[in-house]
């Protein structure tokens, strides 16, 4: 019983470390959503706009703007079922400046999903190679030193009411809901999930410190 106590006790503190990993980053802004290809090759193309760092809190990264490039590259080309595969495009995102600090990295588009309900839908995109250097912004200081580190950066839009997947990838080309329609515009939210260099260190410790006190309470059993 004495074993199975300390057991969970040291899950506990794995679960409790691990489970501050990782921090948002959020922004917000706009997206036009155009048809890029034809009938045999349907694919759209999102052009983002007037992204800007936003539900920081007073962080001095409010407000600030967020740069992705390419921004007209972003599309996808085949469809299954509720997800769309992205062709193997890549870009770069970064924010912040030498005071602000900064954030940089590769962007690899992964998928579109769809949303709750019709016409929501989802981009989650692998953000890899990235840098973040320390300054007056709390949120980058407190992550600074992910070089090389990885993200997943997720992109949340809204089409037309009862669009689908099939709908948005053949939008322009006659078909489906959309029909003509050649372009959407629209808001966009996005946040960037990003390693936590601080709290790495710290379910390392907590390892570490629960090993020991296992092994201590196991002796004088």
């Amino acid at each position: 019983m004495k074993k199975f106590s300390l057991v969970l006790a040291l899950t506990l503190m794995v679960l409790l470390c691990g489970s501050a990993m990782a921090d948002d980053l959020n922004f917000s802004g706009g997206v036009q959503i155009s048809q890029g290809g034809s009938i045999g090759t349907p694919a759209v193309n999102f052009t983002f706009n007037g992204l800007t760092v936003s539900g920081m809190g007073g962080d001095a990264l409010q407000g600030t703007a967020v740069t992705i490039t390419p921004n007209t590259a972003f599309s996808f080309t085949s469809i299954s079922g509720d997800v769309g595969l992205f062709s193997p495009n890549t870009g770069t995102l970064s924010l912040g400046n030498a005071t602000l600090g900064t954030l940089t990295g590769t962007i690899d588009f992964v998928l579109i999903k769809a949303g709750g309900f019709p016409g929501t839908f989802m981009v989650e995109v692998k953000l890899s190679n990235m840098t973040i250097t320390a300054g007056t912004s709390a949120f980058l200081t407190a992550n600074a030193g992910a070089t090389g580190g990885e993200g997943v950066l997720t992109f949340q839009f809204t089409a037309p009411s009862g669009t689908g997947l099939y709908d948005l990838l053949h939008m322009g080309l006659g078909t489906g809901t959309l029909g003509q329609t050649g372009t959407i515009n629209t808001s966009v939210s996005a946040s960037v999930s990003v390693p936590e260099p601080a709290s790495l260190a710290l379910l390392g410790t907590g390892l570490v410190l629960g090993g020991r006190f296992v092994r201590r309470k196991l002796a004088r059993a």
